[in-house]
């Protein structure tokens, strides 16, 4: 039985041509509103090419799928940060509660942004001001566990976007979005972990410029944000040693990505792991490490991680610290 379903789990990948993973997925999404959130959040995450929907015990995975709290055995506070090209930043704060005897409680901001940007006018000249934009979700989430085969779990998300000083008497452009994330997850074995989520229900801008630039600029665009299906698969063999995973994502507006993921984990002495890790997200190769250790009682935790974007200018460097209580 474990044999068939870690074939099941391999198939899609042994059967792919190499030159077909460059397509495992489109950029249908592109666009839409709410991107930073399809980053990802965390190092250890991405590092796995994102593909950690049946992914738990981690503060992490949290925005992939609620229930990745699950499993926590105390209070885990992690910082995140995104190097990007462009001059754009991310980067996120997470805390996570367990709560006795089945069920956690989090919290999440995440944001994005890019500053110092050059307005330009019509006839393509300076105009002399400098444009800046920020986005802004903050989480709050929770996930039950009523027995060890199944979890389930939720988010209420609130997104806010600005446009500081863009209208007259240098007026601020603002909108704010309500969105829910909903996952599930199932252990019919020991070592496989199933799971299924959706993203971004209910979560869409509406924007409207008349209180930035008068009757003369009045416009109103509505912004949604595409809903995210996914399901996923993990696996761990070799003496826990090994973790694979993969995900599967497609949204409302057509586009699909295949995501794969695994993680070596290396007891070392002293109490410490050490984690090596490799993934594709979205086509796009991504890779990290990590290292977990004690300082006396308390875990803290340090991951690393690159993705190799084929359209960006530059790669994708994260770094993220993680603390437990």
């Amino acid at each position: 039985m474990k044999r068939l379903t870690l074939t099941l789990m391999l198939l899609p990948l042994l059967i792919t041509p190499p030159d077909a993973l460059a397509i495992s997925g489109n950029n249908s999404n592109g666009g839409t509103a709410g991107a930073f959130t399809r980053i990802g959040y965390g190092a250890r995450a991405l590092a796995m090419g994102n593909a950690v929907i049946a992914c738990t015990g981690s503060s992490q995975f949290l925005m992939e799928n609620p229930v990745a709290m699950s499993g926590l055995q105390g209070l885990e506070v992690n910082t995140t940060w995104h190097n990007l090209s462009l001059d754009r930043r991310l980067y996120g704060l997470a805390v996570v509660l367990p709560l006795k005897p089945a069920g956690a409680l989090g919290v999440q901001i995440l944001q994005s942004g890019v500053d110092d940007i050059a307005e330009i006018n019509l006839d393509g000249h300076e105009t002399g001001t400098n444009l800046r934009y920020r986005e802004t979700v903050y989480t709050m989430a929770f996930a039950l566990t009523p027995s060890s085969i199944l979890g389930f779990g939720g988010s209420l998300n609130i997104y806010t976007a600005s446009f500081p000083q863009v209208g007259i008497d240098e007026a601020d452009l603002n909108e704010a979005s309500m969105g829910i994330n909903l996952g599930v997850h199932l252990q019919p074995l020991p070592h496989l972990g199933l799971a299924a989520s959706v993203r971004n229900l209910n979560a869409g801008y509406q924007w409207n410029s008349t209180t930035v630039w008068d009757d003369d600029g009045d416009a109103s665009v509505e912004d949604a944000f595409p809903l995210l299906y996914g399901i996923g698969a993990s696996w761990r063999f070799y003496l826990d040693e090994i973790l694979l995973t993969t995900d599967y994502v497609v949204s409302s507006r057509g586009a699909w990505d295949i995501n794969y993921g695994c993680e070596w984990t290396r007891p070392l002495p002293g109490r410490r792991f050490f984690h090596l890790r490799g993934g594709q997200m979205a086509a796009d190769w991504t890779a990290g490490f990590g290292l977990h250790f004690f300082m006396k009682d308390f875990p803290l935790a340090f991951d690393y991680a690159i993705r190799f974007d084929k359209n960006d200018p530059a790669e994708v460097h994260v770094i993220t610290w993680s603390f437990g209580l």
